[in-house]
């Protein structure tokens, strides 16, 4: 067994210590001189440069007199690491632009890492950074315990790591400030601080900034405990309420448009669904109704001269050739003629007076709706204020959640305009032609495509009735819900939402049904 001290000795910083057995070599920190204002990278040979001598290297913590040339080792060199002191080393380089390690092995506190014939046990000690360990190496019969970075004034307890460990043989350890003599003085440990905080802060009501290691969470906690008793707020607690008030605006803003935007989006489906086709919009109504006039009022009029001549063959052959001629025939035949053409005449206008029917009942609908879909806004302040007592993890999900369902309900609205716009589509270009259907109604054998035709006018006007009756229904079943658990109540509204799309784009059909119509 050997063991060098390749960098570290005389330096603060640039620990690298090497164990090797016959068959295995490993590497206890590799670290980077705190002085150097450039990362200078050692001629280690089968290290940093060559092939590969060494079979694993193990990290202490991530401070940069340990880790600090980590990244430049040869990349078929293993690393074994702590899971958090890895996360924030990843997070911190990460942050501040520095290369990071991508992929070590990560070891457990007092399980055993094998790495060829050397064994390794990481214990947990307390250091300025958080998750350090000592490694106790067992090589070729000999147990040896590497410090690593320590303190004994922290919250970890230094006596009772000393009772965990065995019987050494070799003891490699280092210290900043073993040789300071005033080390005694100052050295108090974190109960200490917090005792003498309390004593210094209590009947102070004078601002105090505090400098410390970001990751020193052991010092922390203990400046914590100290406002916590001193009843002053803590910049954590401050950052916390900020952001707390953040994540409840906008979950209040959420709740809002998913409760209360609802009556508003039903009176403006109901204004549009009740519109008659003049009332929606005056030129194109004009220009439909031009076509009708212009373009297909004469082919009805070949239509209609075309079934009516039929017609008057149809009943002289049924006469025997006039043999049998009554005089009656005729005259039902003339007012049987003049009623044809009155209804092809003025078909456009049944067509808008079926959709005026259809306006009366669409507006009564919104009247009903309107008022059993109130949910008001001290209901929402309510459900929001209920909430002030959760986390900032919870409320970041609630945030994330409620504006889910808030861009599902968005989503949802444009579907039913474009539900609304299509049907008042589809009536202009269904009245545009009324007149041709109405042409054949005197035929008995063409007379079917009239009465589909009055069917669909029909079904076209039940269609904004029944949008109404949906959005009602899902207004309804929205102010019913108990919000006793948020999560839950938010996706029973996303699911509430999705069926309202469902049978907005089924009202159509489900009209056609009902009538008949195809």
């Amino acid at each position: 067994m050997e063991i060098n001290i390749l960098r570290g000795q005389n330096q603060i910083g640039s620990s690298i210590i090497e164990i090797s057995s016959k068959n295995t070599k490993i590497i206890l920190d590799i670290g980077s001189n705190l002085d150097d204002k450039e990362i200078i990278v050692p001629e280690i040979e089968g290290l940093f440069k060559g092939k590969a001598k060494y079979d694993g290297i193990l990290i202490s913590h991530y401070h940069g007199d340990h880790i600090g040339l980590a990244t430049k080792i040869l990349p078929s060199i293993p690393i074994y690491m702590g899971e958090k002191s890895y996360e924030i080393h990843k997070v911190s380089n990460e942050y501040i632009g520095k290369e990071y390690l991508k992929e070590p092995k990560i070891f457990k506190a007092e399980q055993e890492i094998s790495i060829g014939d050397i064994k390794i046990i990481p214990y947990l000690c307390d250091h300025s950074a958080f998750d350090a360990y000592m490694f106790l190496v067992e090589c070729e019969g000999k147990k040896i315990l590497y410090t690593g970075d320590f303190r004994s004034n922290g919250r970890k307890f230094f006596e009772a790591l000393l009772k965990k460990l065995p019987k050494i043989d070799i003891l490699i350890t280092e210290g900043t400030n073993l040789s300071n003599d005033k080390i005694g003085k100052i050295n108090l440990t974190e109960k200490e601080l917090e005792k003498k905080g309390i004593e210094i802060l209590e009947g102070n009501d004078k601002p105090v900034f505090v400098l410390m290691a970001a990751t020193n969470i052991d010092r922390i906690v203990t400046f914590y405990k100290i406002a916590n008793t001193t009843k002053r707020p803590f910049l954590f607690d401050k950052i916390e309420e900020f952001f707390k008030e953040l994540l409840l605006g906008g979950i209040q803003a959420n709740l809002e448009s998913m409760f209360l935007d609802i009556n508003n989006q039903v009176g403006k489906v109901a204004a549009d669904v009740g519109k008659t086709p003049m009332g929606w919009n005056g030129e194109v109504f004009n220009f439909i109704k031009s076509i009708n006039d212009s373009v297909i009022i004469p082919i009805a009029g070949l239509i209609i001269t075309a079934v009516l001549c039929i017609e008057l063959i149809n009943m002289v052959m049924q006469k025997n050739n006039m043999h049998d001629t009554d005089t009656f025939d005729f005259f039902k035949y003339i007012i049987k003629m003049w009623i044809a053409v009155w209804l092809v005449s003025h078909a456009f206008e049944f067509s808008m007076a079926v959709f005026d029917v259809a306006q009366s009942m669409v507006n009564k609908a919104a009247g009903v709706i309107n008022t059993s879909a109130v949910v008001s806004g001290d209901q929402i302040v309510q459900m929001v204020e209920a909430l002030k007592d959760k986390g900032l993890g919870e409320l970041i999900m609630i945030l994330f959640e409620t504006s889910l369902i808030k861009v599902a309900i968005q989503g949802i609205s444009i579907v039913i305009m474009l539900v609304v716009y299509g049907r008042m589509f589809e009536i202009y270009v269904y009245s545009s032609v009324s007149a041709i259907p109405f042409a054949t109604m005197g035929n008995k054998e063409w007379g079917q495509i009239g009465t589909n035709y009055i069917k669909g006018l029909f079904a076209l006007g039940l269609q904004g009735l029944f949008l109404m009756v949906c959005l009602g229904i899902y207004a309804v079943l929205v102010k019913t819900i108990q919000i006793t658990d948020i999560h839950t109540g938010t996706f029973t509204i996303l699911g509430y939402a999705i069926l309202l799309g469902l049978m907005m784009l089924k009202s159509g059909t489900l009209a056609k049904s009902v009538l008949n119509a195809h």
